[in-house]
């Protein structure tokens, strides 16, 4: 029996390492560039990212997905819970995910899919299963950003033109996806300038607290990102990984914390060399 017990110990073990080192792959994906074929340099959209996660498994993960030359999708997601049943359930996102072709371009109509995607195991297993979601679409040309929120932390849109940073909030916040059978989110749209940066996040930054409780919160994070979001990406994400330390005091942190960055570079590069890796 105790044979048998350790057997199945290591088992599982295994099963949540290989785990982890899926979600670490996905995670760690080259972003695509835009158009293809250009050098990272050269790409009108950049990226970067920052995932740190509370257990060994987290529940948060984003997905950039290339359309066309000049359009992406970018997607960040909080699923209840961590661990195995976390791990789970991002796959399931990523499949409804790749699976929606032209219908990608519709942020609204990812969510209700998300969200149907969801119900049948609620139905089944009589278990809630739910996760904040936002989706945006990204187009280069029109320098436009089409957006839907699921219930999650409003993305930070640095707008260089006016030097202000909106909070890409609804005015009626909408449930997460899992929570109401056949709900149709709302579409928004703004313009998404040369310059701009868009700063999706998880609610793991905000809610970070110091030892007397108080909450890191959405005011200090626009204040960052006024301050150093025109630094690029990868700087203003590790501003914000440092100060939510010395606020909360900790290296570690009891909720996931992940972050995922946009800058419209305003770049072109239509002329192919045959240098370039495709």
């Amino acid at each position: 029996m105790e044979e048998e017990l350790r057997d199945r110990t290591i088992e599982m073990e295994t099963d949540l390492r290989m785990a982890c080192q899926i979600q670490d792959v996905f995670l760690t994906q080259p972003h695509p560039v835009f158009p293809r074929g250009v050098p990272a340099e050269a790409s009108a959209l950049r990226f970067a990212q920052r995932y740190l996660p509370a257990a060994s498994l987290g529940g948060d993960f984003f997905e950039v997905v290339q359309l066309s030359d000049t359009q992406c999708v970018v997607l960040i997601c909080d699923v209840m819970g961590h661990g195995v049943r976390a791990g789970l359930l991002t796959a399931l996102i990523r499949g409804l995910v790749a699976q929606l072709d032209e219908r990608t371009k519709n942020p609204a109509q990812v969510l209700a899919e998300i969200n149907r995607g969801f119900m049948p195991i609620f139905r089944q297993t009589g278990q809630p299963v739910f996760a904040s979601v936002f989706c945006g679409v990204i187009d280069t040309e029109q320098q436009r950003l089409s957006y839907a929120n699921a219930g999650h932390p409003p993305p930070l849109h640095l707008r260089v033109a006016t030097g202000t940073v909106v909070p890409l909030r609804s005015a009626s916040p909408e449930p997460a996806t899992g929570l109401v059978d056949g709900y149709v989110f709302a579409r928004h749209e703004c313009e998404f300038g040369v310059g701009d940066v868009l700063l999706c996040y998880t609610d793991g930054v905000i809610e970070a607290a110091d030892s007397s409780g108080e909450i890191f919160g959405e005011e200090r994070l626009v204040g960052l990102t006024l301050r150093h979001g025109t630094q690029g990406g990868r700087a203003l994400i590790g501003q914000v990984v440092d100060s939510v330390r010395a606020f909360s005091g900790r290296e570690q942190f009891d909720d996931d914390i992940c972050m995922l960055t946009v800058e419209s570079t305003g770049m072109t590069c239509p002329v192919y060399s045959p240098n370039w890796e495709i």
